[in-house]
């Protein structure tokens, strides 16, 4: 059975599963089912949309700021890493224990920044803050002082980007008359999972034959984001608590 998108999956996130599935849709010819064909045509338009939303941030001219913010970021989530990890290599023994706890936190987020969007990176960046300002954290990296220089060094840069990010955002929406990314991601979730996952998972008993093998097809990519998203969340909970 193909889950619904959950509203905390990120735009990106919900961009690009959508695009997987209708990559599997449009491979099938489905006249047939009217109802089900203009469904994919009107889910294909607005996940066009959500598409160009998202992709005006790097298109537009705060590109090369947001180039550069998010290089500064990179560049100190990196140095954080590699002093938490000098650290562990210390003769002092609290040093080495306080900075291998550390890394085990940093190395949870599993931050692969080449790969990740601007959103994503983002999400993660406040995900791992969130974990080490706790009270536990913050004793350990007390004793870590060049690492906590980092870590503040990060906590500013990203919320310097994330200002810069919306500043684009809103600027591009008003020029283009085109939703946030925010509020195309409600729209094109909603459609989705109305109109092409309950319809599949309903079709899926009643006419096996040509819905039983796209439902499995389509499972994967829902199922990815959602698992993504839950993990984040959980841990946001987690360290809040």
């Amino acid at each position: 059975m193909i889950q619904d998108i959950l509203s905390y999956c990120s735009p990106s996130e919900t961009n690009d599963c959508i695009s997987d599935s209708l990559t599997i849709l449009n491979k099938n010819d489905f006249t047939a089912h009217p109802y089900f064909h203009n469904s994919i045509q009107e889910i294909a338009e607005e996940n066009e949309k959500l598409s160009r939303v998202i992709g005006t941030v790097r298109s537009s001219k705060y590109a090369a700021i947001l180039e550069e913010d998010d290089n500064t970021r990179d560049r100190l989530l990196m140095g954080l890493t590699q002093v938490v990890k000098a650290c562990m290599l210390r003769e002092d023994k609290p040093t080495a224990e306080a900075a291998t706890e550390v890394y085990r936190a940093v190395k949870a987020h599993d931050l692969n920044l080449r790969y990740q969007g601007y959103q994503s990176e983002s999400a993660g960046i406040d995900s791992l803050v969130n974990e080490l300002n706790t009270d536990r954290m913050k004793a350990l990296i007390d004793i870590l002082p060049e690492c906590k220089a980092f870590l503040l060094e990060l906590i500013a840069a990203n919320e310097h980007f994330k200002h810069d990010f919306d500043a684009c955002m809103a600027h591009k929406a008003e020029i283009e008359k085109l939703n946030s990314p925010s509020i195309q991601k409600k729209m094109i979730r909603h459609l989705f999972n109305t109109k092409i996952v309950r319809y599949v998972n309903m079709m899926a008993d009643v006419d096996p034959a040509s819905f039983a093998t796209i439902a499995k097809q389509l499972a994967p990519y829902t199922e990815k984001i959602n698992t993504t998203a839950k993990a984040r969340k959980s841990r946001k909970e987690t360290e809040t608590i």
